[in-house]
């Protein structure tokens, strides 16, 4: 008697303890009964029972019936046992009063789901089309999760003609399935509180599978980190595109500039007149802001050296520059705070920023008395025969040197405190453009 008992119990605890059933082989699954099924579906089907997603052939009675929140959970959980090759763990058979479901209880315990409140979660309830948005990326998100690489979340901006109807919770969640096509509603529409039949329900989930499984294959493991690296790489290409794209845009609309420039040798030169100075070219700003009290208008040539011939002591001032032809040593830069200049080369007061022919940046101070006396130099290493921008900030006796945005240091020197700000070549062939100046005093 008492071993008939024991039997009893395990036969009993056999029909209520959820089995795993492992996944079958197409054949077998071809012969599954699919009720009521449709004809675009049923290859979905199939695949899906292969691949272990739905192991309950009871799920099929029926698949034009809407899918519940219950059965939507186990395939979530099977897929991602199925992609991962683990077994999720569980949460406590208390965690819901109305199911003790085990997948239930290990999507609930992985961050799956949730619940509906009052520790209940529905599970006869038919599952939604948010709802399953927000399973989907949550299995999806703890598929990758302690990967090297992930996966595209989108941008999180609902774009559906009927995002008003998305309840708050899930409005990431749709995002993501509608922006990469897993539901994409009628095509204008979401319809988030709409339920889904077992048919759709299966088939979506996969797809889900087949858009993210080939990630965790031995064999396209190499293969899919090259496609995120060039990806990244793209990404990366198109953004400094844009920066440029946003750089020339804003060079059209800024206050001061100059018409493109070129300088060779020791003059400098336009289409309509070429300048007397060997050793730069200088300008001002043409007119006053009364508001601010600081200069601003068009770039104007300038040779008047008087002190009361608009001087600058704190001044902003950056360039487009690059050599288009170079001697064994040729440099191009700015001048800034000069305050006499000769005809002779190197014969100015002033200082000077340049990159030289070797892609360094020099930073130092020009004597008419003296010459040149070389302050600091920068190892910066750029192709000069290309376009940098270059630019120097100078407040007090303080320079701060910018090459290509990027700050390369400073130089502290308190020979000059005012003049005039200008383009400068050394022995070579330069172009400037995009030139602009900014009074600080």
């Amino acid at each position: 008697m008492k071993k008939r008992k024991i039997i009893t119990f395990l036969l009993v605890m056999l029909m209520v303890l959820p089995m795993h059933v492992s996944a079958v082989t197409k054949d077998q699954a071809s012969n599954w009964h699919y009720g009521n099924v449709s004809n675009w579906a049923r290859p979905e089907l199939v695949s899906a029972v292969t691949r272990g997603i739905a192991n309950d052939q009871s799920l099929f009675r029926d698949c034009s019936r809407n899918i519940t929140r219950e059965e939507f959970a186990n395939l979530v959980v099977n897929l991602y046992e199925s992609v991962r090759g683990e077994t999720l763990s569980a949460a406590s058979i208390y965690s819901f009063t109305d199911t003790t479901n085990l997948n239930v209880r290990k999507a609930y315990n992985s961050g799956i789901i949730n619940g509906v409140g009052n520790k209940k979660f529905a599970p006869n309830d038919s599952v939604t089309r948010e709802q399953m948005s927000v399973m989907i990326y949550n299995v999806v998100e703890r598929i990758h999760s302690g990967m090297d690489y992930d996966f595209y979340k989108g941008d999180g901006v609902l774009t559906v003609a009927d995002k008003a109807d998305v309840s708050y919770w899930a409005t990431k969640q749709v995002a993501y399935t509608f922006d990469t096509r897993i539901i994409t509603g009628d095509g204008v529409n979401f319809n988030p509180k709409k339920n889904a039949s077992v048919e759709q329900a299966v088939a979506i989930v996969n797809r889900v599978y087949d858009k993210y499984n080939p990630y965790f294959d031995a064999e396209a493991k190499v293969k899919a980190k090259e496609e995120a690296r060039a990806k990244a790489e793209a990404e990366e290409k198109a953004k400094a595109e844009a920066k440029a794209k946003a750089e020339a845009e804003k060079r059209k609309t800024k206050r001061f500039t100059v018409d493109d420039i070129m300088a060779s040798h020791y003059g400098y030169f336009d289409n309509i007149k070429k300048f007397p100075y060997r050793d730069g070219y200088v300008f001002h700003l043409d007119g006053p802001n009364n508001k601010i009290g600081k200069k601003e208008g068009k770039l104007v040539l300038d040779s008047n050296m008087d002190r009361n011939s608009n001087w600058y002591t704190d001044v902003d001032i950056e360039t487009y520059l690059f050599l288009d032809k170079k001697d064994w040593y040729s440099d191009v830069g700015i001048m800034l705070r000069v305050n006499a200049m000769t005809g002779e080369p190197n014969k100015h007061n002033g200082y000077y920023a340049g990159i030289q022919d070797d892609g360094d940046v020099v930073f130092g101070v020009h004597s008419v008395r003296s010459g040149w006396k070389n302050l600091k130099e920068f190892d910066t290493n750029v192709n000069p025969t290309i376009p940098n921008k270059l630019r120097v900030k100078a407040i007090g006796s303080n320079f701060t040197i910018y090459l290509n945005d990027r700050k390369i240091g400073t130089v502290n020197d308190s020979t000059y405190s005012a003049g005039k700000v200008g383009l400068r070549t050394w022995d070579g062939y330069v172009y400037y453009y995009g030139t602009t100046v900014k009074d600080l005093d």
